[in-house]
């Protein structure tokens, strides 16, 4: 297809050259796989860690965003969390995953620096009366 310098062969060219361009960047999208985030999706084989521990009524909540924050920048995904509430503390109670146990192994030495927290206990078996989210 030729084109000349007229402004309607101009746009005639700027329209031909947009499909085509549109057209291979089409036929390129398809052909890729569609990127994953690391570690991500979580399947069956990933490890658990179910946990609890104790924090002062005072100071369940800020403590409760700082476990967060910990799991979130070190790759885990939160499976389960619930809190019980008695006269002086609160015990939460979390269900982890990562698809990496040693994850899991710096979470827990990172946990035991968090201040606040008192009796960190991992749990051999799988809680029944945690929600799966």
């Amino acid at each position: 297809m030729a084109f000349g310098t007229s402004k309607e062969e101009l746009s005639r060219y700027h329209i031909h050259s947009r499909r085509i361009f549109h057209q291979t960047a089409n036929q390129a999208s398809l052909q890729k796989p569609i990127p994953q985030p690391s570690g991500y999706p979580f399947d069956m084989n990933d490890s658990h860690l179910p946990l609890s521990f104790s924090v002062p009524k005072t100071a369940t909540l800020d403590t409760l965003e700082a476990v967060l924050a910990i799991a979130r920048r070190g790759g885990l995904q939160l499976a389960a969390l619930e809190l019980d509430s008695c006269a002086s503390k609160d015990t939460i109670f979390l269900n982890l995953r990562a698809a990496d146990p040693d994850l899991l192994d710096l979470f827990m030495a990172r946990l035991h620096n968090v201040i606040g927290i008192a009796d960190i206990c991992p749990m051999q078996q799988k809680v029944s009366r945690m929600h799966v989210a």
